[in-house]
């Protein structure tokens, strides 16, 4: 009987210590400083469309925010990336309602990255030292289409602790089978590529 209520304690206090360590595997909070933006070109004028809104799932050990030493790729458990269509927003309605329909945003309501494997580096510039570069391998679905990317970020602890992620990566959109919106009968056509630019950051 000793035996067996010891082992069942013994059992408890595993589970326990389990329990604990996946609790500390948890989402961190966005920041309303972090923005996605797209920057894109036509035969009339340059163009930028704001993310209103967008989610990132992104869970890693909390000790990423004790120091870049402390980050390892094969910690990341989750890192997608999902931006509602219609909440691109230009400032111009005509072109917005050209764009959703060309990202056929009522089939396909979300442009979405999800994270595959990735590689930390160490990253030296003018700018910003003790940072990492990051190369995201994921898979990027737009307008219902799933392509393999490769993101480089740079990525920084900051004074505050909060983690900043930033880059930009360029996309051709023929490349999942959009066609670039046009307007005036098609002599105001939207160019083939467009580079997305992000930061984001985690509290």
């Amino acid at each position: 009987m000793k035996l067996i209520l010891s082992f069942i304690l013994l059992l408890t206090f595993t589970a326990g210590e389990l329990f604990s360590q996946d609790t500390e595997m948890a989402g961190l909070d966005i920041s309303n400083a972090s923005s996605i933006e797209i920057d894109g070109t036509s035969t009339l004028h340059d163009w930028t469309v704001i993310a209103e809104e967008f989610t990132v799932d992104f869970k890693v050990p909390q000790n990423w925010v004790k120091g870049l030493d402390f980050w390892n790729p094969e910690d990341v458990e989750e890192l997608t990336v999902s931006v509602p269509v219609e909440f691109l927003v230009s400032g111009k309605g005509g072109m917005d309602k050209r764009m959703y329909k060309a990202l056929e945003s009522e089939d396909h309501p979300q442009i979405v990255f999800e994270h595959t494997g990735m590689e930390i580096m160490d990253a030296e510039t003018e700018q910003v030292t003790g940072a990492k570069m990051l190369k995201i391998d994921g898979n990027m679905t737009i307008a219902g289409e799933t392509r393999p990317v490769t993101l480089n970020v740079l990525g920084e602890i900051l004074e505050t602790n909060a983690l900043k992620f930033s880059g930009q990566h360029t996309v051709n959109m023929t490349n999942f089978d959009v066609d670039p919106p046009s307007a005036m009968l098609g002599t105001i056509k939207s160019g083939e590529e467009v580079t997305i630019r992000f930061d984001i950051i985690f509290q």
